[in-house]
C-alpha cells in the first residue's frame, strides 16, 4: 500500500515538473527547475499532515464559541504547555476564542482544550 502511495506522488510530481523542463533553458532555468521540484516533493511528502491541521483548524473554527466551564480544572489536560495551563489558570477566558486571544497560548495547547471540551 505505501509503495503505490509513494509511486502516485512520484508520477505526479514527474507530471507537474515536466513542463518546467521543456520550457526551462540555462542555468537560471534549471535553478528554477530544482526549486519547484524540491518545493513540489515538499508539498507532497506532508500532504497528509498539512490536510489534518486545515481540517483541525476549520473544526476549531466553527467551535471557537465553545463554553468553558467556570472552574474548568487544567491541570487535567495533559501534555498543555506551562505558559499555557498558567495563562489559562490566570485569565480563565469563557470560550475558545477567548483562550485564542491570550499572547502565550499556542496552537497546540488550543488543541488540547478544544479536544477536551469535546471530549
Amino acid at each position: 500500500m505505501r509503495g503505490n502511495h509513494v509511486a502516485g506522488q512520484a508520477s505526479r510530481l514527474s507530471n507537474v515538473v515536466r513542463p518546467f523542463r521543456v520550457a526551462g533553458e540555462a542555468k537560471a532555468s534549471r535553478y528554477m527547475d530544482t526549486r519547484v521540484k524540491k518545493a513540489i516533493e515538499i508539498e507532497l511528502k506532508y500532504e497528509g499532515y498539512l490536510e489534518q491541521d486545515r481540517v483541525l483548524a476549520e473544526r476549531l473554527a466553527k467551535n471557537a464559541k465553545s463554553v468553558i466551564p467556570k472552574g474548568f480544572n487544567y491541570d487535567k489536560i495533559a501534555g498543555l504547555s506551562a505558559e499555557g495551563r498558567e495563562k489559562l489558570k490566570k485569565f480563565r477566558p469563557g470560550s475558545l476564542e477567548e483562550a485564542r486571544q491570550i499572547s502565550g497560548i499556542r496552537a497546540s495547547d488550543l488543541t488540547l482544550l478544544f479536544l477536551r471540551l469535546r471530549g
